[in-house]
């Protein structure tokens, strides 16, 4: 094992006194005296912090977020955004080529659409339309000194409307049908069709993420439900763990199921079922009637696939699910004997939601402070005006969107890295208070913030910085494959391909050891790359069963994820397809398109379930770790501190005679950290941390 993991005896006390004696003072709850972790680090950070608030001071400034998704009228003017049409949000294509019998217009005038305040629901309803184009030419003086004047008029006319309704919160699209669907009607397939200008998922996206003030309640409600629903799951792991762990994952394939076949009815529905079914399936909203049920039919045999999978594999993984439940079940005694534990997973998750979307905003505003200038689309012979802009930045700007999206990953691994290690820090504090434990220290969250705050931010940057870096790579290849296969170019495309998949690879292996470090910086107070070596060794040098034990918990996590995914945007969907505030067309709160709200609720709420579990999994693997280090240092002290559910779970066994449960460490197991560290710090081998320098239950 690495230099700063001790476990040599001292002078006056031998091995086999350290590990048959159960009460011996050198057990390992001891800590290193607290320095400060990579400074320089530290000073990186945030000179590039300071940069980061001063491109969001400029792009607040100099940006509008509603110019990236609302549509132009044929004057230039952005809809709801300039200043002559700012209470006209929606676009609208007026009529042209006259009126047919049933008063609907022969086609759509796409090429000079108007801005409207709201869509008109009827035929009778005065629209301000671009008129035809008049053109006279007169001639003055004789041949061959003639000058031509050529007289071009175009006047705003009176026009009728006709039934539309809105969609994506910004366009007005034909609507001659009762059901509140789109119709199959030449005009709406003009501009809604799969070929039509409104067809793209870029536009329905863009759409759909611009109609969301809407229904800001519902989402903002999401959050405190997908919390209440984490804490609820919680309690059912601490009291029963493995049937809570199993009953969860068959609800779970049984959703899936359920949903595959929701998608697959419209194949033996027939007459007013079938037609409520079209009303209720959001992708007949979203598309033309033979794609929409094409899309529905595939959905639907993918969803019933995979719930038939997951319900084989979790059949194969019975015994891998009774050792999570023993992780689990560690795990909940530890986090339920801090109360501070349990209120840490939701002070997480609404700090990374306002975190997160924060820096979104930040990065939509700088987007929006593009030059943008309309243009006419051409869609299969069809000009059509409104909707497409070109989006003109500067090098300058190239550069600051460059420079804060790379920040925006740092920052969210920072808060990561800076949980994690209070996390690791109050686990530990915890496992070193002897039985029993009652609640445990005091103020250990506090107590770990701080320290980390003040002692290893620079190690949490640092770390942090290597994962962002990794995962920024890993976006660009991925970006460059996919752009080489639009271009048909199959080798760069491959080669691509290749290099993100060992991206990813090493980066969940620095993930993994990251994660570890922190725990190791809790105990040493080393540097980042000491810490990470000295995790690497530290848990390879046990082949055990605690080996096998390490993100034991990943079943039990992904369970409570979709879960909590399929409860917040199911209950969504229920609230925003039966409440008349967002039913109703006429409503200021109305949801045209409930299944994006649900899905993005639900991804809220997975969101928010991952922070507690994240927290719930980064305490079995610190329990297992602190296990290892205690055991290596007093084994036969383990039992005076270990949780009863862990020493069953790892089949722990005192020892009595000489050397006859050493676990001797290897000192080659060092990782890909070893010579970094070695280069970094060439002194890191004549390095001894004093032994058990100050009690844990002192600090």
């Amino acid at each position: 094992m690495s230099q700063n993991i001790h476990a040599s005896s001292t002078k006056d006390a031998s091995f086999d006194d350290r590990h048959t004696d159960e009460n011996h003072p050198y057990d390992g709850s001891g800590m290193a005296q607290r320095k400060c972790t990579d400074l320089p680090c530290l000073v990186i950070f945030f000179a590039y912090l300071a940069g980061m608030v001063a491109i969001t001071k400029w792009a607040i400034e100099n940006g509008n977020p509603r110019r990236l998704t609302h549509g132009f009228n044929y004057q230039g003017e952005l809809c709801g955004v300039d200043a002559p049409v700012l209470s006209k949000p929606l676009v609208y294509w007026c009529g042209a080529g006259g009126v047919q019998d049933n008063g609907h217009p022969v086609k759509l005038d796409t090429q000079f659409p108007i801005c409207v305040e709201s869509c008109p629901q009827s035929f009778d309803t005065e629209m301000a339309c671009l008129g035809v184009e008049e053109v006279k030419v007169s001639t003055e003086g004789e041949e061959p000194y003639v000058t031509r004047v050529t007289e071009i008029t175009q006047s705003t006319i009176k026009q009728m409307s006709y039934p539309t309704m809105e969609f994506s919160g910004m366009y007005c699209v034909p609507h001659f049908i009762k059901e509140h669907v789109l119709g199959d009607d030449s005009l709406t397939m003009q501009l809604l069709g799969k070929d039509g200008p409104l067809g793209s998922t870029y536009k329905r996206l863009a759409g759909a993420f611009g109609g969301l003030h809407r229904c800001w309640l519902v989402l903002v409600c999401a959050i405190p439900f997908a919390v209440l629903v984490s804490y609820m799951y919680l309690f059912l792991l601490r009291f029963m763990a493995y049937p809570a762990v199993i009953i969860s994952l068959v609800c779970l394939v049984l959703s899936i199921l359920s949903l595959g076949i929701y998608f697959v009815l419209g194949e033996i529905l027939e007459g007013d079922m079938l037609v409520k079914w079209h009303e209720t399936n959001f992708l007949f909203k979203m598309f033309d009637s033979e794609f929409a049920g094409t899309a529905s039919k595939v959905v639907g045999i993918v969803f019933i696939v995979l719930g038939c999978l997951l319900a084989c594999g979790l059949t194969a993984m019975r015994e891998a699910m009774q050792i999570a439940a023993g992780c689990v079940a560690a795990a909940c005694e530890c986090m339920f004997s801090m109360p501070a534990m349990l209120v840490q997973p939701a002070i997480e998750a609404v700090t990374k939601v306002i975190v997160i979307l924060s820096l979104l905003g930040g990065l939509i505003m700088l987007l929006s402070t593009a030059e943008m200038k309309p243009e006419m689309m051409d869609v299969k012979g069809q000009i059509v005006g409104g909707l497409r802009r070109t989006f003109t930045f500067t090098a300058e700007q190239w550069g600051m969107t460059a420079y804060y999206v790379f920040g925006m990953l740092w920052l969210t691994e920072l808060f990561n890295s800076l949980s994690q290690f209070v996390v690791a820090y109050a686990v530990i504090l915890w496992y070193y208070h002897p039985k029993p434990k009652g609640f445990g220290p005091s103020m250990p969250l506090i107590r770990g913030f701080t320290v980390g705050m003040i002692f290893h931010l620079g190690t949490f940057a640092f770390g942090s910085f290597l994962i962002s870096t990794l995962r920024g790579t890993r976006i660009i290849l991925l970006w460059i494959s996919r752009a080489a296969k639009a271009e048909n170019n199959s080798v760069a495309a491959c080669i691509a391909g290749c290099c993100a998949c060992c991206v990813t690879l090493i980066q969940r292996y620095v993930e993994f050891i990251t994660k570890n470090a922190y725990i190791d910086v809790a105990i040493s107070s080393t540097s980042f790359f000491t810490a990470a070596q000295n995790a690497h060794g530290f848990i390879t040098s046990d082949s055990g069963k605690v080996a096998l034990l390490y993100g034991a918990c990943y079943i039990v996590t992904a369970g409570v994820v979709l879960g909590n995914f399929l409860m917040t945007g199911g209950l969504t969907w229920l609230l925003v397809t039966s409440n008349e505030r967002w039913t109703d067309s006429n409503s200021a709160h109305y949801v045209e398109n409930p299944y994006f709200v649900a899905v993005l609720t639900g991804c809220i709420g997975a969101s928010v379930a991952m922070c507690f579990m994240v927290i719930f999994d980064h305490c079995a693997d610190t329990l297992l770790y602190v296990f290892l280090w205690n055991r290596s240092h007093g084994h036969n002290t383990v039992s005076k501190y270990a949780p009863d559910s862990l020493v069953h779970l790892l089949d722990y066994k005192k020892i009595s005679n000489s050397n006859g449960g050493r676990v001797a460490p290897r000192e080659d197991s060092q990782g890909i950290f070893g010579s970094l560290t070695s280069f970094f710090d060439r002194d890191a081998a004549s390095k001894k941390a004093p032994e058990e320098q100050q009690s844990l239950l002192t600090r």
